[in-house]
C-alpha cells in the first residue's frame, strides 16, 4: 500500500459498513504498509453496533506493519459481534507497537472459535499482541495468545513490490506465495 494512502485517517484497509449475517473470508493474502504510522488505522473491520457478522475465516494471511492503534487496538472493532471465528496459520509482523493490539476485541462472548498456529513478531517491546481483547471472554476452543517469534520472520522485505521472504522458522505461517 503506498505510504500516502497509509497516512490517511481512513487507513490502509478499513471496512466500516452494514454487515449483518455476513461471512468474511481472508485467505492467503499479504496486507502491508511501508512503515508503522501509529495515529493511523491500518486494518479495521467495524459495523453498526448491535449487528452480528455470521462468520470470519482468516487463514494463511501475512500482516506487515498493520496495526489498529487509533481509537482502539483491534482489527475487528470493539462491539462487532461475530458468531463463528476461524483464525489459523496467520503471521503478524508488528515490531513497533505503541499500545496493546488485538485481532478481535470485545463482544465475542457467545462466539465459537478455532484459532491455531498464529504467530507474531513484536520485537520484544513492552506491549502485547493478542488474538482476543483483554476485556473479552475468550470463545470456547480458542487461544487468547498468539505465539510470539523471538526473531524477525523475514530474511528480506521489499515493500515496493510486496515481496516478503520468510525465514525457515516462519515458513509454515502466513501467505503461501
Amino acid at each position: 500500500v503506498p505510504k500516502a494512502i497509509a497516512e490517511s485517517e481512513s487507513g490502509a484497509f478499513l471496512f466500516n459498513s452494514y454487515l449483518p449475517n455476513s461471512d468474511l473470508y481472508f485467505d492467503n493474502n499479504i496486507f502491508y504498509v511501508d512503515t508503522p504510522d501509529f495515529p493511523t488505522l491500518k486494518f479495521k473491520i467495524s459495523t453498526r453496533t448491535g449487528f452480528t457478522i455470521n462468520s470470519v475465516v482468516m487463514t494463511n494471511n501475512t500482516f506487515v506493519n498493520m496495526l489498529a492503534n487509533g481509537g482502539d487496538g483491534g482489527y475487528f472493532k470493539n462491539g462487532v459481534l461475530i458468531n463463528s471465528i476461524t483464525a489459523n496459520n496467520n503471521l503478524f509482523y508488528v515490531p513497533a507497537m505503541t499500545r496493546n493490539n488485538y485481532v478481535f476485541m470485545n463482544g465475542l462472548e457467545d462466539a465459537s472459535a478455532t484459532t491455531l498456529n498464529n504467530v507474531c513478531y513484536t520485537n520484544d517491546n513492552a506491549y502485547d499482541f493478542y488474538m482476543f481483547g483483554a476485556n473479552s471472554s475468550t470463545p470456547a476452543g480458542a487461544q487468547r495468545n498468539i505465539t510470539e517469534l523471538s526473531a524477525s520472520p523475514f530474511s528480506s522485505m521489499d515493500h515496493t513490490n510486496g515481496v516478503f521472504v520468510k525465514t525457515a522458522a516462519a515458513a509454515a505461517y502466513g501467505a503461501k506465495r
